[in-house]
């Protein structure tokens, strides 16, 4: 009876110990996510990529290593890759729009016009004011610039300035008004190419993927 005393509370502290060491393991697949966002956050993509890929390696089915390292691939200029990780994320569950946002960006990388149309606009319907958890630099803006960009691309000029407008005003620009299409104070040939300059002036100033 003696020895059933002294065993109990031993046994009480080894199992919160390990408890306790299960929570926080690093190696855990939660920790493991944790610190790939933490590394994601400090623009840190290429290690935190390590640190996705390693989550997916403990559990295949987890979308939250497949939409982390969508990003990190989109991120080190990687596109074609991203976009296969995104659609793997959202097939597995992620149901936030952040893995949209991305295959947004990405298809726009890929000068794939349409699908950055189809899924920017899907996210602006649902958050007008999204904006990206892990880089809160990434925003509804952006998502205008990519709209801009891909509208531009497929011709719809007219399109195009409507979503620029949400980043800087140009309704001055018209489409009929040679007198108008000056930028920054140089006036150009055609309205397409007046858009245009501003469209990449504002890239530089504003984009954020």
């Amino acid at each position: 009876m003696r020895k059933f005393r002294y065993f109990v509370p031993i046994l009480t502290i080894i199992i919160g110990y390990l408890f306790s060491c299960a929570y926080l393991n690093p190696t855990s697949e939660e920790g493991v996510i944790e610190e790939g966002w933490s590394l994601f956050e400090q623009d840190i993509y290429t290690d935190a990529l390590e640190k996705f890929n390693e989550a997916i390696e403990i559990n295949p089915d987890n979308p939250e290593g497949y939409h982390g390292k969508a990003w990190c691939l989109l991120l080190l200029n990687k596109a074609d890759s991203s976009i296969v990780h995104f659609i793997t994320a959202i097939s597995k569950g992620i149901e936030s729009l952040d893995p949209h946002v991305g295959l947004s960006a990405a298809y726009l990388a890929n000068e794939d016009f349409p699908l950055a149309i189809e899924r920017g606009n899907y996210v602006l319907e649902i958050d007008s004011t999204y904006y990206f958890e892990h880089k809160p630099q990434i925003d509804y803006r952006d998502i205008h610039l990519i709209l801009s960009i891909a509208y531009f691309h497929e011709g719809q000029l007219e399109n195009a300035q409507f979503h620029l407008n949400y980043l800087v005003p140009c309704d001055r620009i018209k489409p009929d008004d040679p007198s108008t299409w000056v930028v920054n104070g140089v006036t150009y040939n055609s309205y397409a190419e007046a858009l245009m300059v501003l469209i990449d002036y504002v890239d530089e100033q504003y984009g954020g993927i």
